[in-house]
């Protein structure tokens, strides 16, 4: 009877704690800090975007392509802060920088979306099995 008596407070202390921690995690995976309340100046958008290629080890072919990503990224961190300050409570979930900020929504689309949706597997399996039945009747 005692033992339950410690292991109920280890066990609430030990939820506690994991709680604490999942509602914590996502700060911990963007260097922006969400509760930006506008858009920050220049200088402090080059040094995000600075300390953001250094997190995910990105490196540019030539200066157009810095430009380039610049821009996609301040698109992105400004679509991010935007998003964040329609928050209507502090546990929902809030957007920050990941290894994409720098491409667009069409980069991002056409490298890691399908053009094109294929025919459901059911439907295109219903037609192999009917052209095969098909062609089996034909011996008959």
């Amino acid at each position: 009877m005692g033992s339950h008596k410690i292991q109920l407070p280890i066990l609430l202390f030990t939820w506690a704690s994991l709680a604490c921690l999942c509602f914590s995690l996502p700060c911990e995976y963007s260097i922006l800090d969400h509760d930006l309340p506008n858009f920050p100046s220049e200088e402090v958008v080059v040094e995000l975007f600075q300390q953001w290629m250094e997190k995910h080890k990105k490196v540019y072919k030539d200066a157009e392509e810095v430009v380039k990503r610049f821009e996609n990224f301040r698109n992105s961190l400004k679509y991010i802060i935007e998003k964040n300050a329609e928050r209507t409570s502090p546990n929902g979930y809030c957007l920050g920088l990941n290894s994409f900020s720098d491409m667009s929504n069409e980069e991002f689309r056409q490298v890691y979306l399908m053009s094109e949706m294929k025919q459901p597997f059911n439907q295109k399996g219903n037609t192999l099995i009917s052209k095969n039945v098909q062609q089996n009747l034909q011996f008959l």
